[in-house]
Parts: C-alpha cells; sequence; structure tokens
C-alpha cells in the first residue's frame, strides 16, 4: 500500500510540475506584451514631459514603476543562468541610480 501511495503521488508531482510548466510556456508572450507595454508607457511619458518642457518629477523612477517592479521580482530569476548577468545587472543598476 505504501508503494502504491509512493507511486501515486510521484506521478500526481510530475504531473503538477508539468501543467505548471506547460502554463508558464502559455502565459511568456501575454507578459511579454505587458512588460513592453509597460515599459514604453513610461517612456512615452518621458519624452511626452521633455517635449513640453515638465520636468517630469511627478513620473516614478523606472525602478518603481510597474516594468522596474516586474525585471527586480520575476526578471532577475531566469537571468541568473546567463553568463552576462552580472554585466546586465551592474548596467541596469547604473541607469536606476
Amino acid at each position: 500500500m505504501s508503494h502504491a501511495y509512493s507511486a501515486a503521488h510521484d506521478r500526481n508531482s510530475r504531473n503538477e510540475e508539468a501543467y505548471r510548466l506547460f502554463s508558464v510556456t502559455q502565459n511568456i508572450a501575454a507578459e511579454k506584451e505587458t512588460q513592453r507595454a509597460a515599459l514604453f508607457d513610461w517612456e512615452n511619458q518621458l519624452m511626452f514631459d521633455q517635449a513640453v518642457g515638465q520636468p517630469g518629477a511627478h513620473l516614478p523612477r523606472i525602478l518603481a514603476s510597474e516594468f522596474g517592479l516586474w525585471f527586480r521580482h520575476k526578471a532577475r530569476m531566469p537571468l541568473k543562468a546567463r553568463v552576462r548577468r552580472g554585466r546586465s545587472s551592474r548596467r541596469w543598476s547604473r541607469l536606476m541610480t
């Protein structure tokens, strides 16, 4: 009975992991477009403020924007595996200060 439970539990765990990976891949395209839109919204507001001569003080720093929050909380994990991560993080940190 213990063996049957263990086998069923392992099978269930594999199915849950497969579904989780499937759902992640399905949401990648939507997440990419959402974050691209958030970044472009921030950029457009900055460019508009510059064009009309406003200082842009009301605009949040990019790190505090929707895109910046996403980058800090979700994008760093996949980037850890990349060799260029250190350089990207340093560039990002310079950009944010």
